[in-house]
């Protein structure tokens, strides 16, 4: 599966686990992930069964775009 993904200024995504690997791109604004900030143009991946959450910077909606293979809400 494919798709776009807005996160507003300042919001987390919950805790989840990855039931297959992810490649995530940002178009727009910023996320921390794991102590580690991204920016755009920049690629995350995560293996399967990764676990963890994201914070979108405050400034600004985050905009991405995910090729994921399902997530389980934790």
């Amino acid at each position: 599966e494919a798709g776009f993904v807005r996160t507003a200024a300042g919001a987390t995504f919950p805790r989840h686990r990855h039931l297959g690997s992810e490649i995530t791109l940002v178009l727009e604004g910023g996320l921390w992930d794991n102590g580690r900030h991204y920016l755009p143009r920049e690629i995350i991946e995560k293996d399967t069964d990764s676990v963890h959450e994201y914070r979108a910077d405050p400034e600004r909606d985050l905009i991405t775009v995910v090729v994921y293979h399902g997530i389980e809400i934790l």
